[in-house]
């Protein structure tokens, strides 16, 4: 029987990488992130230019865990556990078809490093055999 991956927040931990929650205290990497032009150049979201707009975003992160929305997690190298390079994110979880859609966000200082490759596998291995998904399904931009 599967889990609902809202039931605990999740903190991935793999050799070389952690999805932990998004704090406070990471509004300066996200801001690099939110802001940066590379990474929403095919995006539908818009960049975020002002930092206390991204200081929101920690608070609705958390709000959208609380109603079951959407899962956003830090991805932080185990060498840098509190600096994060990325967004992890887990959303359109559907219990009926036990489902869920997964993408991410890094930063481009970390590009061609295996890190996007080793996310998408942290966040495969614990929704299969963690949670008891039946599919995972991702969106790709170019």
């Amino acid at each position: 029987m599967s889990k609902n991956p809202y039931d605990q927040f999740p903190h991935i931990i793999t050799d070389e990488i952690t999805l932990r929650r998004i704090i406070d205290s990471d509004i300066d990497n996200l801001y690099e992130i939110y802001s940066n032009d590379n990474l929403f150049q095919y995006s539908p979201l818009m960049l975020k230019k002002n930092k206390d707009t991204v200081k929101n975003m920690i608070g609705h992160f958390e709000r959208d865990y609380h109603k079951r929305k959407e899962i956003f997690l830090g991805i932080c190298l185990n060498t840098e556990p509190n600096n994060i390079v990325g967004v992890a994110e887990l959303f359109d979880y559907s219990r009926d078809l036990n489902m869920i859609t997964i993408g991410y966000r890094l930063n481009d200082k970390y590009w061609g490093k295996g890190i996007a490759t080793k996310t998408v596998k942290a966040m495969i291995d614990y929704l299969f055999s963690d949670i008891g998904i039946n599919r995972i399904q991702a969106f790709v931009m170019p």
